[in-house]
């Protein structure tokens, strides 16, 4: 999953949340510039590991949004591939240590 914001902190941790509960493991999050607790959730979210940041605190959106998206997009999709990898990695593990090869 992958978004921008700028001060959401009012519900960036609800969002989190939920969307964690759902089964995202990993959130590439572009921010603009972030005065409020923003930037404290985005913090402890990427100290444990759930969440990538991007710091654009002077991007201007209107002209660079669609650049943004897309680069958030690349990182998120290249994060799924290895995850998928390291998960594909450990299974062919088990399998092949219960299976006695």
């Amino acid at each position: 999953m992958a978004f921008k914001i700028r001060d959401e902190g009012d519900v960036l941790e609800h969002n989190l949340r939920f969307h964690h509960a759902l089964g995202v493991d990993h959130v590439i999050v572009t921010d603009n510039g972030s005065t409020d607790e923003t930037v404290d959730i985005l913090a402890r979210y990427q100290e444990a590991g759930l969440l990538t940041v991007i710091r654009a605190p002077d991007m201007d959106y209107r002209e660079e949004g669609a650049r943004w998206m897309t680069e958030m997009a690349r990182l998120a999709a290249t994060a799924i591939i290895r995850s998928r990898s390291a998960s594909d990695a450990a299974s062919d593990a088990a399998r092949s240590c219960t299976s006695g090869q």
